[in-house]
């Protein structure tokens, strides 16, 4: 894979967190069902700091298994690799 497919992938995945972020509908701690959340929102959910999930949205981040994993786990979702 060259470098730029590299790159291509990582904001591919990137936007499509972003995009899963701003139209997932969760509960707040009030009880209160909102849909979309901030990045801050996010990455509490997540284990994660906010400054990493945009790294990761703006696809200048390779991510591991690991934080794909809490990643979708905070949009209530599995990665399913097989």
């Amino acid at each position: 894979m060259t470098e730029e497919q590299k790159i291509k992938n990582r904001e591919r995945i990137g936007q499509r967190f972003a995009e899963e972020r701003k139209s997932v509908e969760w509960v707040d701690a009030n009880g209160i069902t909102r849909k979309g959340m901030t990045q801050t929102e996010f990455a509490e959910r997540c284990g994660l700091l906010q400054s990493n999930i945009a790294r990761v949205e703006r696809g200048y981040f390779s991510v591991g298994f690991d934080t794909l994993e809490a990643m979708a786990e905070g949009l209530g979702k599995k990665i399913d690799i097989v």
